[in-house]
């Protein structure tokens, strides 16, 4: 097979300087729409797969990455279809591996994503590749459609922690640790907007995106710990519940782009409603199994604890503690990595074990 351009330019240009892929890139940046760059690839010839073109196609993404990150949509789409072109198969694949069609990496911007997912299934009567790399393809662009609300759930955590830069960590660390001590399993019978429906678990995920968010806005400071926000215990106060539906629900539509990226699993539109599913039922099915075993674990250590002497009490520790020295060690002062902060390093809970082994932390 011929390269994409005339012999003799190719003939023209040394092996270190000749760049198919980026020369294809700026040939389609000359057509004025995305429809004519599609009616183009119909004039080219298809390269040689080789490993300088491999090495190339792994160059192009990277500016595929730039250009969307830069919200260059002309750009990123002419190089998107230029390495579908010369090799659909290797092109989606790596695209799919490096989570490079995540609107979540872009701030949201569903759109451009839309937009390449849509262009490489139009050509694909001009693309050779794997009937399942187009799969991935439809499963991007079903995402797409949820995009914009992401983009108002990320938006609508900016606003809340914005105003509140001295409160908001300290407050939602507190809220999560009260849903764990006074734990309780989620509710699926509950509506989706009330956070009785999500585990624990969820809601941790949720205070993890919470403090990225936060990150980005603010410096962590060693007083950003030091107080609670006074509005989380108004009852007629909504606001901390806001902030983590938001996130937890944010959180889900990054889950669906991993799982869509790195796992058998599917996006599709029905009736206006994306699903998304495992390819394979069999595999759904294999990750049921695998949190009812986990929960059989969890009820067959509890009988297990049930059966052993009680815990020690706070009460018996410091007695001994007094008794026997060691209390010295039970808070450390740490200065990294991150804040200054102590750490109670209280010995197990579950056994009596000796003061001495209390003393070593």
């Amino acid at each position: 097979m011929s390269a994409v351009f005339p012999q003799s330019e190719a003939a023209a240009s040394s092996p270190s300087t000749y760049k198919p892929v980026a020369r294809l890139v700026s040939s389609l940046l000359e057509r004025r729409s995305p429809a004519e760059m599609l009616s183009a690839l119909k004039t080219f010839e298809r390269l040689r797969r080789t490993e300088a073109v491999k090495n190339e196609i792994k160059t192009s993404i990277k500016d595929l990455v730039g250009h969307l990150e830069a919200a260059r949509q002309r750009e990123a789409l002419a190089t998107a279809l230029a390495v579908m072109f010369v090799d659909a198969d290797y092109a989606i694949g790596r695209m799919r591996r490096d989570g490079v069609l995540r609107s979540s990496r872009y701030g949201f911007n569903g759109l451009v994503i839309a937009n390449i997912a849509r262009a490489g299934l139009n050509a694909r009567p001009w693309l050779v590749a794997r009937d399942g790399r187009f799969e991935y393809l439809k499963s991007v662009l079903a995402l797409t459609r949820l995009a914009p609300g992401a983009m108002a759930l990320h938006g609508r955590i900016v606003k809340i922690l914005s105003t509140r830069e001295d409160v908001a960590l300290k407050t939602v660390f507190a809220v999560l640790n009260a849903r764990f001590y006074h734990y309780a399993p989620a509710d699926a019978a509950v509506g989706s907007l009330q956070l009785g429906r999500f585990s624990a678990e969820d809601l941790s995920d949720a205070a993890s995106l919470i403090l990225t968010v936060y990150r980005q806005l603010f410096p962590i400071r060693n007083d950003c710990f030091n107080h609670i926000d006074a509005e989380v215990l108004d009852p007629s106060s909504f606001v901390y519940e806001r902030l983590f539906l938001a996130a937890v629900r944010l959180t889900k539509f990054k889950d669906a782009e991993i799982m869509i990226d790195g796992l058998p699993f599917q996006a599709r539109v029905e009736r206006g409603v994306v699903h998304v599913s495992s390819v394979d039922p069999d595999v759904e099915k294999a990750i049921r199994l695998g949190y009812v075993q986990n929960q059989i674990q969890v009820e067959i250590r509890a009988e297990q604890f049930k059966k052993e002497p009680p815990p020690m009490s706070i009460r018996e520790m410091v007695d001994i503690g007094f008794q026997e020295g060691g209390l010295d060690k039970l808070i450390e002062i740490v200065e990294k990595p991150v804040i200054p902060r102590c750490i109670d390093q209280y010995p197990c809970a579950h056994w009596r074990i000796p003061m001495d082994m209390m003393c070593q932390g």
